[in-house]
Protein backbone atom coordinates (compact mmCIF):
# COMPACT_ATOMS: atom_id res chain seq x y z
CA UNK A 1 0.00 0.00 0.00
CA UNK A 2 2.78 2.46 0.88
CA UNK A 3 4.43 1.82 -2.46
CA UNK A 4 1.41 3.22 -4.30
CA UNK A 5 1.35 6.55 -2.40
CA UNK A 6 2.17 9.45 -4.71
CA UNK A 7 2.22 13.24 -4.58
CA UNK A 8 -1.56 13.50 -5.01
CA UNK A 9 -2.24 11.23 -2.01
CA UNK A 10 0.35 13.08 0.10
CA UNK A 11 -1.15 16.44 -0.85
CA UNK A 12 -4.65 15.24 0.06
CA UNK A 13 -3.42 13.96 3.43
CA UNK A 14 -1.67 17.27 4.14
CA UNK A 15 -4.81 19.27 3.30
CA UNK A 16 -6.86 17.03 5.59
CA UNK A 17 -4.45 17.47 8.50
CA UNK A 18 -3.92 21.20 7.97
CA UNK A 19 -6.99 22.47 9.90
CA UNK A 20 -6.49 19.95 12.69
CA UNK A 21 -2.87 20.93 13.29
CA UNK A 22 -3.70 24.62 12.80
CA UNK A 23 -6.30 24.40 15.58
CA UNK A 24 -4.01 22.52 17.96
CA UNK A 25 -1.03 24.77 17.31
CA UNK A 26 -3.24 27.86 17.52
CA UNK A 27 -4.51 26.84 20.94
CA UNK A 28 -0.93 26.37 22.05
CA UNK A 29 -0.05 29.84 20.77
CA UNK A 30 -2.90 31.34 22.83
CA UNK A 31 -1.73 29.58 25.98
CA UNK A 32 1.98 30.24 25.36
CA UNK A 33 2.52 33.67 23.78
CA UNK A 34 6.18 32.84 23.19
CA UNK A 35 5.28 30.57 20.27
CA UNK A 36 2.90 32.99 18.51
CA UNK A 37 5.53 34.09 15.99
CA UNK A 38 6.35 30.49 15.21
CA UNK A 39 2.66 29.70 14.78
CA UNK A 40 2.27 32.30 12.05
CA UNK A 41 5.49 31.41 10.27
CA UNK A 42 4.73 27.69 10.38
CA UNK A 43 1.62 28.39 8.33
CA UNK A 44 3.32 30.70 5.83
CA UNK A 45 2.88 34.12 7.42
CA UNK A 46 6.48 35.29 7.36
CA UNK A 47 7.54 38.86 8.05
CA UNK A 48 10.33 38.91 5.50
CA UNK A 49 10.25 41.91 3.14
CA UNK A 50 10.15 41.28 -0.60
CA UNK A 51 13.41 41.13 -2.57
CA UNK A 52 14.94 44.41 -3.71
CA UNK A 53 17.90 45.20 -5.94
CA UNK A 54 19.84 43.02 -8.35
CA UNK A 55 21.35 40.59 -5.81
CA UNK A 56 19.56 37.23 -6.16
CA UNK A 57 17.70 36.06 -3.10
CA UNK A 58 18.10 32.42 -2.11
CA UNK A 59 16.03 30.66 0.50
CA UNK A 60 18.08 28.13 2.47
CA UNK A 61 16.32 25.71 4.78
CA UNK A 62 18.56 24.43 7.57
CA UNK A 63 17.04 22.22 10.29
CA UNK A 64 19.20 23.02 13.30
CA UNK A 65 22.56 24.26 14.59
CA UNK A 66 24.86 22.13 12.42
CA UNK A 67 22.96 22.82 9.22
CA UNK A 68 22.80 26.57 9.98
CA UNK A 69 26.59 26.71 10.17
CA UNK A 70 26.94 24.94 6.85
CA UNK A 71 24.30 27.16 5.24
CA UNK A 72 26.15 30.30 6.29
CA UNK A 73 29.39 28.79 5.00
CA UNK A 74 27.70 28.32 1.62
CA UNK A 75 26.78 32.01 1.56
CA UNK A 76 30.37 32.99 2.40
CA UNK A 77 31.71 30.68 -0.31
CA UNK A 78 29.42 32.31 -2.88
CA UNK A 79 30.58 35.77 -1.82
CA UNK A 80 34.24 34.68 -1.97
CA UNK A 81 33.64 33.48 -5.53
CA UNK A 82 32.27 36.89 -6.48
CA UNK A 83 28.65 35.75 -6.46
CA UNK A 84 26.95 37.61 -3.57
CA UNK A 85 23.43 36.57 -2.66
CA UNK A 86 20.72 37.74 -0.28
CA UNK A 87 20.13 34.74 1.99
CA UNK A 88 16.80 34.02 3.64
CA UNK A 89 17.17 31.31 6.25
CA UNK A 90 14.53 29.08 7.78
CA UNK A 91 15.12 26.61 10.61
CA UNK A 92 13.08 23.95 12.35
CA UNK A 93 14.53 24.04 15.87
CA UNK A 94 14.72 26.84 18.42
CA UNK A 95 18.46 26.30 18.91
CA UNK A 96 18.98 26.67 15.17
CA UNK A 97 17.01 29.93 15.27
CA UNK A 98 19.24 31.24 18.06
CA UNK A 99 22.48 30.50 16.23
CA UNK A 100 21.18 31.95 12.98
CA UNK A 101 19.86 35.08 14.71
CA UNK A 102 23.30 35.83 16.13
CA UNK A 103 24.96 35.23 12.78
CA UNK A 104 22.47 37.37 10.84
CA UNK A 105 22.69 40.14 13.46
CA UNK A 106 19.00 40.86 13.66
CA UNK A 107 18.28 41.09 9.94
CA UNK A 108 14.67 40.23 9.10
CA UNK A 109 15.59 37.35 6.84
CA UNK A 110 15.24 34.60 9.42
CA UNK A 111 12.08 32.66 10.21
CA UNK A 112 10.71 29.27 11.19
CA UNK A 113 10.14 26.82 8.36
CA UNK A 114 6.57 26.29 7.19
CA UNK A 115 4.84 23.00 7.71
CA UNK A 116 4.68 20.97 4.51
CA UNK A 117 1.10 22.01 3.75
CA UNK A 118 0.40 23.27 0.21
CA UNK A 119 -1.09 26.56 1.42
CA UNK A 120 1.68 27.22 3.95
CA UNK A 121 4.63 26.62 1.62
CA UNK A 122 2.89 28.41 -1.25
CA UNK A 123 2.21 31.48 0.89
CA UNK A 124 5.84 31.52 2.08
CA UNK A 125 7.25 31.24 -1.43
CA UNK A 126 4.99 33.99 -2.75
CA UNK A 127 6.13 36.27 0.04
CA UNK A 128 9.86 35.53 -0.16
CA UNK A 129 10.11 35.13 -3.96
CA UNK A 130 13.51 33.39 -4.02
CA UNK A 131 15.64 32.99 -7.12
CA UNK A 132 16.48 29.50 -5.86
CA UNK A 133 15.41 27.15 -3.08
CA UNK A 134 18.20 25.35 -1.22
CA UNK A 135 17.53 22.39 1.07
CA UNK A 136 20.32 21.05 3.30
CA UNK A 137 21.27 17.42 3.83
CA UNK A 138 18.11 15.24 3.91
CA UNK A 139 15.26 17.74 3.66
CA UNK A 140 12.95 16.22 1.05
CA UNK A 141 9.50 17.82 1.48
CA UNK A 142 7.07 16.80 -1.31
CA UNK A 143 4.63 19.74 -1.17
CA UNK A 144 7.38 22.31 -0.68
CA UNK A 145 9.37 21.00 -3.65
CA UNK A 146 6.23 20.74 -5.76
CA UNK A 147 5.29 24.35 -4.95
CA UNK A 148 8.73 25.48 -6.12
CA UNK A 149 8.35 23.55 -9.36
CA UNK A 150 4.94 25.12 -9.98
CA UNK A 151 6.52 28.58 -9.69
CA UNK A 152 9.57 27.79 -11.79
CA UNK A 153 11.93 28.11 -8.81
CA UNK A 154 15.05 25.92 -9.17
CA UNK A 155 15.63 23.55 -6.24
CA UNK A 156 19.10 22.49 -5.06
CA UNK A 157 19.95 19.87 -2.44
CA UNK A 158 23.06 21.17 -0.68
CA UNK A 159 25.44 18.87 1.20
CA UNK A 160 22.99 16.06 0.53
CA UNK A 161 23.14 13.08 2.81
CA UNK A 162 21.04 9.92 2.96
CA UNK A 163 21.81 7.53 5.79
CA UNK A 164 21.25 3.80 5.54
CA UNK A 165 18.34 4.07 7.98
CA UNK A 166 16.67 6.93 6.07
CA UNK A 167 17.21 5.05 2.82
CA UNK A 168 15.33 2.05 4.22
CA UNK A 169 12.37 4.27 5.13
CA UNK A 170 12.25 6.15 1.82
CA UNK A 171 12.37 2.91 -0.17
CA UNK A 172 8.90 2.10 1.18
CA UNK A 173 7.38 5.05 -0.71
CA UNK A 174 9.11 4.85 -4.13
CA UNK A 175 6.37 6.60 -6.12
CA UNK A 176 6.25 9.65 -3.84
CA UNK A 177 10.02 9.90 -3.65
CA UNK A 178 10.43 9.55 -7.41
CA UNK A 179 7.96 12.39 -8.02
CA UNK A 180 9.55 14.59 -5.36
CA UNK A 181 13.14 14.01 -6.45
CA UNK A 182 12.18 14.51 -10.08
CA UNK A 183 11.31 18.14 -9.28
CA UNK A 184 14.83 18.95 -8.06
CA UNK A 185 17.14 20.82 -10.38
CA UNK A 186 20.37 19.45 -8.94
CA UNK A 187 21.70 17.36 -6.07
CA UNK A 188 25.04 18.23 -4.45
CA UNK A 189 25.82 15.12 -2.43
CA UNK A 190 28.24 14.79 0.46
CA UNK A 191 29.54 11.32 -0.43
CA UNK A 192 29.41 8.57 -3.02
CA UNK A 193 27.31 6.33 -0.77
CA UNK A 194 24.78 9.10 -0.26
CA UNK A 195 24.60 9.61 -4.03
CA UNK A 196 24.07 5.91 -4.72
CA UNK A 197 21.27 5.66 -2.17
CA UNK A 198 19.56 8.78 -3.48
CA UNK A 199 19.61 7.45 -7.02
CA UNK A 200 18.19 4.15 -5.78
CA UNK A 201 15.09 5.93 -4.41
CA UNK A 202 14.41 7.80 -7.62
CA UNK A 203 16.76 10.75 -8.12
CA UNK A 204 17.73 11.22 -11.80
CA UNK A 205 21.36 10.16 -12.19
CA UNK A 206 22.30 13.06 -14.48
CA UNK A 207 21.39 15.61 -11.80
CA UNK A 208 23.52 14.07 -9.03
CA UNK A 209 27.03 15.31 -8.26
CA UNK A 210 29.29 14.18 -5.43
CA UNK A 211 30.78 17.43 -4.11
CA UNK A 212 31.97 16.45 -0.62
CA UNK A 213 30.75 17.19 2.87
CA UNK A 214 30.86 20.93 3.53
CA UNK A 215 30.00 20.38 7.19
CA UNK A 216 33.65 19.58 7.83
CA UNK A 217 35.15 22.61 6.11
CA UNK A 218 35.06 25.13 8.95
CA UNK A 219 36.10 22.92 11.85
CA UNK A 220 39.72 24.12 12.01
CA UNK A 221 38.55 27.73 11.95
CA UNK A 222 36.12 27.04 14.79
CA UNK A 223 38.97 25.59 16.83
CA UNK A 224 41.02 28.75 16.40
CA UNK A 225 38.26 30.72 18.07
CA UNK A 226 38.35 28.67 21.28
CA UNK A 227 40.87 28.88 24.15
CA UNK A 228 41.33 25.28 25.27
CA UNK A 229 42.79 26.30 28.65
CA UNK A 230 39.78 28.52 29.29
CA UNK A 231 37.49 25.57 28.55
CA UNK A 232 39.38 23.40 31.03
CA UNK A 233 38.99 26.07 33.67
CA UNK A 234 35.25 26.26 32.99
CA UNK A 235 35.01 22.55 33.75
CA UNK A 236 37.20 22.79 36.86
CA UNK A 237 40.07 20.88 35.26
CA UNK A 238 43.52 21.70 36.58
CA UNK A 239 46.48 21.63 34.16
CA UNK A 240 47.57 18.06 33.53
CA UNK A 241 44.26 16.48 34.62
CA UNK A 242 43.57 13.55 32.27
CA UNK A 243 40.15 13.80 30.57
CA UNK A 244 38.17 11.23 28.61
CA UNK A 245 35.04 12.48 26.83
CA UNK A 246 32.28 10.20 25.56
CA UNK A 247 30.37 12.37 23.09
CA UNK A 248 26.82 11.99 21.78
CA UNK A 249 26.15 8.66 23.48
CA UNK A 250 22.89 6.82 22.94
CA UNK A 251 20.71 4.42 24.92
CA UNK A 252 22.57 1.15 25.45
CA UNK A 253 26.02 2.72 25.27
CA UNK A 254 26.16 4.34 28.69
CA UNK A 255 25.85 0.94 30.36
CA UNK A 256 28.86 -0.35 28.41
CA UNK A 257 30.96 2.73 29.11
CA UNK A 258 30.17 2.81 32.82
CA UNK A 259 31.05 -0.89 33.13
CA UNK A 260 34.44 -0.07 31.58
CA UNK A 261 35.09 3.01 33.69
CA UNK A 262 36.68 1.25 36.72
CA UNK A 263 39.17 -0.41 34.39
CA UNK A 264 40.04 2.91 32.77
CA UNK A 265 40.41 4.66 36.11
CA UNK A 266 42.80 1.94 37.25
CA UNK A 267 44.89 2.50 34.11
CA UNK A 268 44.91 6.28 34.57
CA UNK A 269 44.62 7.53 38.19
CA UNK A 270 42.85 10.87 38.47
CA UNK A 271 40.96 10.38 35.21
CA UNK A 272 37.96 12.68 34.72
CA UNK A 273 35.21 11.09 32.65
CA UNK A 274 32.74 13.38 30.87
CA UNK A 275 29.55 11.71 29.69
CA UNK A 276 27.74 13.73 27.00
CA UNK A 277 24.48 12.07 25.90
CA UNK A 278 23.16 12.90 22.44
CA UNK A 279 19.88 13.97 24.02
CA UNK A 280 20.37 15.79 27.34
CA UNK A 281 16.70 15.28 28.19
CA UNK A 282 17.67 11.67 28.99
CA UNK A 283 19.56 13.03 31.98
CA UNK A 284 17.31 11.51 34.65
CA UNK A 285 17.48 8.02 33.14
CA UNK A 286 21.27 8.26 33.02
CA UNK A 287 21.38 9.47 36.60
CA UNK A 288 19.39 6.41 37.67
CA UNK A 289 21.96 4.33 35.86
CA UNK A 290 24.82 6.08 37.68
CA UNK A 291 23.07 5.69 41.01
CA UNK A 292 22.51 1.96 40.44
CA UNK A 293 26.27 1.56 39.97
CA UNK A 294 27.13 3.56 43.06
CA UNK A 295 28.86 6.26 41.03
CA UNK A 296 29.02 9.90 42.02
CA UNK A 297 28.62 12.62 39.41
CA UNK A 298 28.17 16.33 38.86
CA UNK A 299 25.91 17.91 36.29
CA UNK A 300 27.41 20.47 33.98
CA UNK A 301 24.67 22.91 35.02
CA UNK A 302 25.69 22.48 38.67
CA UNK A 303 29.29 23.12 37.66
CA UNK A 304 28.21 26.36 36.03
CA UNK A 305 26.26 27.41 39.11
CA UNK A 306 29.29 26.76 41.32
CA UNK A 307 31.52 28.93 39.17
CA UNK A 308 33.60 25.98 37.90
CA UNK A 309 34.17 24.25 41.23
CA UNK A 310 34.36 20.59 40.28
CA UNK A 311 33.26 18.11 42.93
CA UNK A 312 33.37 14.83 41.02
CA UNK A 313 35.52 12.91 38.56
CA UNK A 314 32.42 12.16 36.50
CA UNK A 315 30.70 15.07 34.76
CA UNK A 316 27.30 14.66 33.10
CA UNK A 317 26.86 17.14 30.27
CA UNK A 318 23.23 18.25 30.56
CA UNK A 319 23.53 21.34 28.35
CA UNK A 320 23.12 21.86 24.58
CA UNK A 321 25.73 23.23 22.19
CA UNK A 322 28.88 22.72 24.28
CA UNK A 323 30.26 19.43 23.01
CA UNK A 324 32.51 20.81 20.28
CA UNK A 325 34.18 23.23 22.72
CA UNK A 326 34.42 20.48 25.32
CA UNK A 327 36.56 18.40 22.98
CA UNK A 328 39.23 21.08 23.40
CA UNK A 329 39.65 19.95 27.01
CA UNK A 330 39.79 16.23 26.22
CA UNK A 331 42.81 13.94 25.99
CA UNK A 332 40.87 11.00 24.54
CA UNK A 333 37.44 10.90 22.85
CA UNK A 334 34.89 8.19 22.25
CA UNK A 335 32.32 9.03 19.54
CA UNK A 336 28.89 7.74 20.46
CA UNK A 337 26.04 6.14 18.52
CA UNK A 338 28.62 3.65 17.25
CA UNK A 339 28.49 0.75 19.71
CA UNK A 340 24.76 0.57 19.02
CA UNK A 341 23.24 0.64 15.51
CA UNK A 342 22.57 4.38 15.30
CA UNK A 343 24.96 5.31 12.48
CA UNK A 344 27.71 6.96 14.51
CA UNK A 345 28.64 10.61 15.06
CA UNK A 346 30.96 13.15 13.47
CA UNK A 347 34.46 12.03 14.52
CA UNK A 348 36.00 14.95 12.61
CA UNK A 349 34.99 17.29 15.45
CA UNK A 350 37.44 15.81 18.00
CA UNK A 351 39.94 15.19 15.19
CA UNK A 352 39.94 18.92 14.45
CA UNK A 353 41.28 19.42 17.99
CA UNK A 354 44.00 16.82 17.43
CA UNK A 355 42.42 14.28 19.78
CA UNK A 356 42.72 10.49 19.45
CA UNK A 357 39.32 9.12 18.51
CA UNK A 358 37.63 5.79 19.26
CA UNK A 359 34.38 4.47 17.87
CA UNK A 360 32.44 1.23 17.51
CA UNK A 361 31.37 -0.77 14.45
CA UNK A 362 28.31 1.33 13.55
CA UNK A 363 29.63 4.38 11.66
CA UNK A 364 27.51 4.00 8.52
CA UNK A 365 26.36 7.62 8.51
CA UNK A 366 29.97 8.84 8.65
CA UNK A 367 31.72 6.29 6.48
CA UNK A 368 33.93 8.93 4.82
CA UNK A 369 35.07 10.18 8.23
CA UNK A 370 35.66 6.67 9.51
CA UNK A 371 37.70 5.57 6.51
CA UNK A 372 39.86 8.70 6.39
CA UNK A 373 40.73 8.66 10.10
CA UNK A 374 41.31 4.91 10.36
CA UNK A 375 43.51 4.86 7.25
CA UNK A 376 45.55 7.74 8.69
CA UNK A 377 45.92 5.88 12.01
CA UNK A 378 44.19 8.82 13.67
CA UNK A 379 41.32 6.76 15.04
CA UNK A 380 40.59 3.25 16.28
CA UNK A 381 37.44 1.39 15.29
CA UNK A 382 36.47 -1.50 17.56
CA UNK A 383 34.04 -4.34 17.15
CA UNK A 384 32.36 -4.23 20.56
CA UNK A 385 32.54 -2.95 24.13
CA UNK A 386 35.22 -5.39 25.17
CA UNK A 387 37.51 -4.27 22.35
CA UNK A 388 36.80 -0.64 23.22
CA UNK A 389 37.87 -1.26 26.79
CA UNK A 390 41.18 -2.71 25.65
CA UNK A 391 41.88 -0.01 23.05
CA UNK A 392 41.15 2.89 25.38
CA UNK A 393 43.13 1.30 28.20
CA UNK A 394 46.18 1.05 25.96
CA UNK A 395 45.82 4.70 25.00
CA UNK A 396 45.43 5.74 28.65
CA UNK A 397 48.64 3.93 29.56
CA UNK A 398 50.54 5.44 26.62
CA UNK A 399 49.57 9.14 26.46
CA UNK A 400 52.49 9.98 24.11
CA UNK A 401 51.21 7.49 21.55
CA UNK A 402 47.70 8.87 21.97
CA UNK A 403 48.90 12.42 21.31
CA UNK A 404 50.66 11.26 18.14
CA UNK A 405 47.46 9.56 17.06
CA UNK A 406 45.53 12.78 17.63
CA UNK A 407 48.05 14.72 15.56
CA UNK A 408 47.54 12.28 12.67
CA UNK A 409 43.77 12.73 12.98
CA UNK A 410 44.09 16.50 12.67
CA UNK A 411 46.44 16.22 9.71
CA UNK A 412 44.02 13.84 7.96
CA UNK A 413 41.21 16.37 8.34
CA UNK A 414 43.41 19.26 7.19
CA UNK A 415 44.45 17.33 4.09
CA UNK A 416 40.96 16.87 2.65
CA UNK A 417 39.86 19.39 -0.01
CA UNK A 418 37.19 21.92 0.99
CA UNK A 419 33.73 21.02 -0.28
CA UNK A 420 31.99 24.37 0.25
CA UNK A 421 33.42 26.05 -2.87
CA UNK A 422 32.29 23.13 -5.04
CA UNK A 423 28.73 23.37 -3.70
CA UNK A 424 28.83 27.15 -4.17
CA UNK A 425 29.92 26.72 -7.79
CA UNK A 426 27.05 24.30 -8.45
CA UNK A 427 24.52 26.73 -6.98
CA UNK A 428 26.06 29.67 -8.87
CA UNK A 429 25.61 27.69 -12.10
CA UNK A 430 21.91 27.27 -11.31
CA UNK A 431 21.53 30.98 -10.59
CA UNK A 432 23.35 31.96 -13.78
CA UNK A 433 21.39 29.67 -16.06
CA UNK A 434 18.08 30.24 -14.28
CA UNK A 435 17.47 26.57 -14.75
CA UNK A 436 14.08 25.72 -13.34
CA UNK A 437 13.00 22.21 -12.32
CA UNK A 438 13.02 19.74 -15.14
CA UNK A 439 9.82 18.02 -16.22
Amino acid sequence: MLASIGSRHYRLLARTLHPVIWAGFGLGALLAPGIRRRFGESFGRVGVPGPAGDVPRIWIHAVSVGEVGVALALVRALEAAGRPVEPCLSTTTATGQGVAARALQGRRLLFHAPWDFPAAVGRSLDRIRPAAMVFTETELWPNWVSACAARGIPVFLFNGRLSVRSFARYRKIPRLMGQTLGAFTSFGMAGAGDAQRLEAIGAPRDRIRVLGNAKFDGLAERCRGVDDQAVREEFGLAPGTPVLVAGSTRTGEEEILLDLLPRWRAACPGLVFVLAPRHPNRRRKIERLLRSRGLGWQRRTALLESGGRRESDLILLDTVGELFRLYAAADWVYCGASLVPKGGQNAFEPAAWGKPVFFGPHMEDFDEVRDLLVEADGAVQVSDGRALGEAVERALRRPEDARAMGKRAREALAGRPAAGPRHAAALAEILETGGGPRP
